[in-house]
């Protein structure tokens, strides 16, 4: 198993492991938690001015990542996903 991707912004943060995608949000003890499989991602891309990564789901849903390396995010996305 390769080391997962970890990036995160106070308050956000989010993993991508070989099968999942793991968005956090709150702190603790309201902290929340999204897995995503990212066999049901649909795509991932970089707005043209923001550092951030949109993924958008098989299901229509929508969730913007915060990132200091947009890219890296992506590459780590599509390169679990293959």
């Amino acid at each position: 198993m390769a080391e997962p991707y970890k990036s995160g912004v106070i308050g956000n943060g989010f993993e991508i492991t070989d099968r999942t995608l793991t968005i956090f949000t709150g702190f603790w003890p309201m902290k929340k938690r999204v897995v995503i499989p990212l066999r049901n991602i649909a795509s991932a891309e970089k707005p043209r001015l923001l550092d951030q990564v949109v993924v958008r789901t098989n299901d229509g849903k929508k969730f913007t990542l915060s990132t200091m390396h947009p890219q890296e995010a992506i590459d780590a996305l599509l390169g679990s996903s293959q």
